[in-house]
């Protein structure tokens, strides 16, 4: 276990989730970027593995440009045949909702969605460069358990 690697995530920046199942969007110039009132979303369920063979369940919210970059991404792979590609891309897209987002950078995410991550009244989010990742917090906090010693170097602490 990494030392002091606990009393960072003590304090973890956590976001309310309404009882009408709303999240604010984090505001960064990665990511989401350009994403304005109106506009639409893209919300999937993503399975995060842990050493142990288990995963944890969080979301992927991502533009839809970015979602067909990573359907063109499968559909690109030489190294499978072309109906599994089909297949691959069937299973997102089906699970996949879009969700509109308000002028305060808000969407409602789906009941069900809530339910999968067993959300209550906070849920924590980051940005990366194409998605933003939405988590159960102690599921993250889990996650970041799961380091061992070589992860460290990685992340530069």
């Amino acid at each position: 276990m990494l030392i002091g690697w606990a009393a960072v995530l003590e304090h973890l920046p956590t976001s309310r989730i309404s009882p009408k199942h709303q999240v604010t969007l984090p505001r960064s110039t990665r990511g989401l970027s350009g994403i304005e009132e109106g506009a639409e979303v893209c919300v999937l369920p993503h399975a995060m593995p842990l050493r142990d063979g288990s995963k944890l369940t969080t979301l992927v919210v991502l533009t839809e440009e970015e979602l067909r970059k990573r359907e063109d991404a499968i559909r690109a792979r030489d190294d499978i045949p072309v109906a599994t590609k089909e297949r691959r891309i069937a299973m997102i897209n089906g699970r996949v909702r879009q969700l509109s987002v308000d002028r305060q950078r808000r969407v409602v995410l789906p009941q069900h969605f809530v339910k999968m991550l067993q959300l209550e009244r906070d849920v924590y989010m980051f940005v990366n460069n194409q998605s933003v990742m939405v988590w159960h917090p102690q599921d993250w906090l889990r996650y970041n358990q799961d380091l061992e010693e070589e992860d460290a170097d990685d992340l530069m602490l």
